[in-house]
Order: structure tokens, then sequence, then C-alpha cells
């Protein structure tokens, strides 16, 4: 702007100074003042565009631009929280979901193996929760007398007036020869399924010699083979299938309550067809 200025200056002195006797050199210098005049009117506009803050037009172009693009950054962070919302819903709906099928089955606790529900000790605690009747099922239920907890545990609920019923195979039953869920020989299930037995035959003896209140059967099962270890304690029960791929320690552990339509209704109807189907 101030070169436009000076050059506009100094081509008006040029053409004020030029001889104007002769009417071309007045042409000239008419034409000079005049190109003069236009350097120091752009100068002028210059200036004043400058003062006034540049090129608005330009400028509120770019404001537009820019608002555009905070615009669109911001829809798409809109989309993004929309899109995350969805997927919060449909989790809370999934979660809700599983509630429901939880209390509308019956299942309160899941355990994805045995181990983890508990030593052997665990399972006998369960007797103590018993007030009218306990359902014991198993290949063997062998592992019920790895602690010296369990006679004193069926003896207290007998004298409470508890209706215990046992169901385990028999040891005559060619099914021992293919155990489900064990991987030990069928000579060694036997004996362990032997064991067992004599063991709840001696409860059931003490208790017939001391008159208790509650009775102990115990039921064996010949044909029929026995998929579920269960014990049920009045309407609740524990439970574990009995896996052929893999040790009853490493089968997963379900705990169930009853409630209309349930697994303990499943539970218990298998219970009662193999006591029906047991000498």
């Amino acid at each position: 702007m101030e070169v436009l200025s000076i050059l506009g200056a100094v081509i008006g002195v040029i053409g004020a100074v030029v001889p104007g006797k002769d009417d071309l050199w007045q042409v000239v210098g008419a034409g000079v003042i005049g190109f003069a005049s236009a350097f120091v009117a752009v100068a002028a506009v210059t200036y004043l565009w400058d003062w006034l803050g540049g090129d608005p037009l330009r400028r509120a172009i770019n404001d537009v631009d820019s608002s555009t693009q905070a615009l669109d950054g911001s829809v798409r962070s809109l989309q993004q929280g929309v899109a995350e919302a969805l997927t919060a819903t449909t989790s809370l709906r999934e979660a809700v979901k599983i509630v429901e099928d939880t209390y509308r089955t019956g299942l309160r606790r899941f355990h994805p193996h045995a181990s983890e529900f508990g030593v052997p000790s665990r399972w006998v605690e369960l007797l103590e929760y018993a007030e009218r009747e306990i359902d014991l099922m198993g290949w063997t239920l062998q592992g019920w007398w790895s602690t010296d907890k369990t006679a004193g545990a069926l003896r207290h609920a007998l004298a409470d007036g508890v209706r215990i019923r046992v169901v385990v195979m028999d040891p005559d039953s060619p099914l021992l020869d293919r155990p489900s869920g064990e991987s030990k020989p069928s000579d060694v299930v036997r004996s362990e399924l032997q064991y067992s037995l004599s063991r709840f035959e001696a409860v059931r003896s003490e208790v017939e010699d001391d008159h208790l209140p509650g009775p102990l059967r115990i039921y064996r099962v010949t044909a029929d083979a026995i998929l579920w270890h269960i014990c049920r304690t009045d309407d609740r029960a524990v439970c574990m299938p009995y896996l052929r791929s893999v040790l009853p320690s490493e089968s997963p552990v379900l705990e169930v309550e009853r409630a209309s339509g349930g697994l303990l209704m499943s539970l218990e109807r298998e219970f009662e067809f193999l006591v029906r189907r047991a000498a």
C-alpha cells in the first residue's frame, strides 16, 4: 500500500511538471496525472479495506467452512454416542433377560468346574439346610466319605425326622464297565461303590438301632446310567452332570432353587424315575 502511494505521488509530480504549451504534452500530462490518481485511489482503497479487516466475504466463507467442519465433528460424535447407547441398551436387555431366565428356571449360581464349588466338606454342609427331606444321587457317592463329617451330618438330619434317600449304581451293573465321567478301571469303581454302600448301610443300621425318626432308604440302579450327581435339600439343590470327556472335578456345578417350571423340577423327575427303576 505504501509503495502504491509513493508511486502515485511521483507520477503525479511528473505529470504536473510536464510542459503544458503544446497540446500533445498537455494530453500526456493529463494522462500521467490520471494514472497517478488511479495509483493513489488504489492505495486508498487498499488502506480502507485493510482498516475494515481485509476481505470480509472470504473471511465469512472461511468462518462458515470452519463452522461446517465443527458441525460435522459434532454430528459424528453424536452418531458415535447414539451407537454406543444402542449397544449399551442391547447389553442391558440381554442382562435383564439373563436375570429373568435365572429366576424363571431357579438357577442361582453356576460354577464352570466342580473344584470351584468347594471341597467335599462343602457338599456335606448342604445337609444342614434340610428340614424335610434329602435326596442324594450319584455314580458312587464315594466322595462324600472323604470327610469324616458325613456320617454325623446324616445322623443329625435323621434325628430331626428328615427323610433321606440315596440312589447309586448297583455294583453288578454292566454299565460300570464304561463309567460316565470316570477314567478309573471298572474294578476300582466297583470297589469305591461297595465302600460307599457299606458306609450308608452302617448309618442306616445305627439309625434303626437308635430308633431315629427319619428313614434312610438306599436304591441301586442296574439297567440305567446315572447322569447327574445331585444333592437336594427341600427346595434347594446342587447338581453336577457326569461328562464322559472330563473328570467329575472338571464338570460344571449348578446351584438351583425351586421355581415354577424350573431346573429343580427336572432334577426331581430324574431322581424319581431312577428310584422307580432301582432295586
